[in-house]
């Protein structure tokens, strides 16, 4: 990795403190994308110190590739503009949204509720495309547009319920967004959030609606639930 002279120059007077060029090396601390300079304390220097330098380099943007129709779906297919392969941890963060409207703002844009797939570096997303018969898709990189989360009113059936939790908006939640959700209790509300214990039992989404089935009702008689979203 070449550092432009004069940039360094600049760094090193904006560091209060004579630096030299030590030397390179590639990503310290294995992140991908992360290159760091080292610039070692100057000859007579009194104090024995390092700088170290970490420049981040941006993936390459996403792009769509020519959807494929399979099995009567369309098949969207994410790809990146250099044809670099989509990670697992950046295919996680990614959300695909739809309209019928090209001109209204992404405010107004839906998150697909589809379970996208990575395969060889592909993300693929069917969608019945029959109704309406105009779809436009973007595909956007983070959690924007993410509403807060609420929880629903329980639902009971006997001595049991299922607690449920979706977008305080009322938007469905997508299979990416759920299954980062972690449902907590406690029979205390005042208990700090380390005290609270993780809900036994599998969220399931339904209808953009995670839903937890079977809790039993016994004692003691108050509970109090959270949703925690993790990164």
């Amino acid at each position: 990795m070449n550092l432009n002279a004069a940039f360094i120059t600049n760094l090193i007077v904006a560091a209060g403190r004579p630096f030299a060029i030590g030397g390179e090396i590639t990503s310290l601390d294995a992140t991908a994308f992360n290159n760091e300079a080292i610039f070692s304390g100057s000859p007579g220097d009194s104090t024995d110190a390092q700088l170290i330098l970490t420049i981040g380099s941006n993936p390459a943007q996403l792009k769509f590739l020519s959807p494929e129709l399979v099995g009567g779906n369309l098949r969207l297919r994410v790809s990146t503009v250099d044809g670099s392969p989509i990670t697992p941890d950046r295919a996680s963060n990614i959300w695909v949204y739809a309209s019928t409207n090209l001109s209204l703002p992404l405010s107004n844009w839906t998150a697909l509720a589809i379970a996208p797939v990575l395969t060889n570096g592909l993300l693929l997303l069917d969608v019945n495309p029959t109704s309406p018969p105009a779809l436009f898709f973007r595909a956007i990189e983070g959690s924007w547009n993410v509403r807060p989360l609420r929880l629903h009113m329980p639902l009971v059936s006997g001595n049991t319920f299922t607690l449920r939790a979706g977008a305080g908006d009322g938007s469905p939640l997508t299979p990416v967004r759920a299954a980062k959700i972690l449902f907590y209790t406690s029979t205390n509300v005042a208990l700090p959030f380390v005290s609270w214990q993780p809900l036994v039992g599998t969220p399931v989404l339904s209808n953009g609606v995670l839903h937890v089935a079977g809790l039993v009702q016994t004692n003691p008689p108050s509970l109090y639930f959270r949703a925690e979203e993790t990164p």
